[in-house]
């Protein structure tokens, strides 16, 4: 199966929002263990690096691996 990842999923998942967290990680896991194939727009990727500017340094962020 193949799904499009919305950011705010990405962002739940690594921000731990609640109350989406859990269903966010579930989703993810689903991703990286290989169960279905995750998508996400290009412009998720920008749009996530910049949402995080106030919690994560701009290392961090490079470093995260989604």
């Amino acid at each position: 199966m193949r799904v499009l990842i919305d950011t705010n999923v990405i962002l739940d998942w690594i921000m731990v929002r609640e109350p989406n967290a859990s269903n966010a990680k579930r989703i993810m896991e689903q991703c990286l263990f290989g169960v279905v194939d995750g998508y996400v727009t290009s412009h998720s990727i920008s749009d996530i690096f910049y949402i995080l500017r106030k919690d994560f340094s701009v290392e961090k962020r490079k470093k995260l691996r989604v």
